[in-house]
């Protein structure tokens, strides 16, 4: 005999926060091997790349880069910070970190050389965007 039973859904606002965390997790997990295991695509001088906090304004993905555009410049004028598609891996990778700060209101510290202007063949201005060499979600 079978009983009419009243299913419950998750609220949206619970489905959204589980969404958020489930991000926030894979974020860190990613995070975690880009802390152990330093990127081959981006070969930068240790002595030239510094570290950035960023209060990300937005973040957006182009057929040639992602970028993320961040309040507060860099010295220098540096609001954006990108990374080329063609390196799938590790543009998936910061774009997910990068996502996820957004999303979240967190701020993300990104590793990047001032002098590097490579990003200009893909599309990062020589003016005020730099490549990415790393990024670290913050808590």
């Amino acid at each position: 005999m079978l009983h009419n039973q009243s299913v419950q859904l998750p609220s949206r606002r619970v489905a959204v926060t589980g969404l958020l965390l489930t991000a926030m997790v894979i974020a860190a997990a990613l995070l975690a091997g880009l802390r152990f295991r330093p990127s081959l695509a981006v070969a930068a001088s240790p002595e030239a790349v510094i570290w950035y906090r960023c209060t990300p304004a937005n973040v957006a993905s182009y057929v040639t880069r992602i970028h993320v555009k961040c309040t507060v410049a860099a010295s220098g004028g540096i609001q954006y910070f990108a990374y080329p598609t063609r390196e799938t891996a590790n543009a998936s990778r910061f774009l997910s970190i990068l996502t996820t700060a957004a999303v979240a209101g967190k701020q993300v510290d990104i590793l990047y050389d001032p002098a590097d202007t490579s990003g200009a063949s893909y599309g990062c201005g020589v003016s005020d965007c730099r490549p990415i060499t790393g990024v670290a979600l913050l808590p």
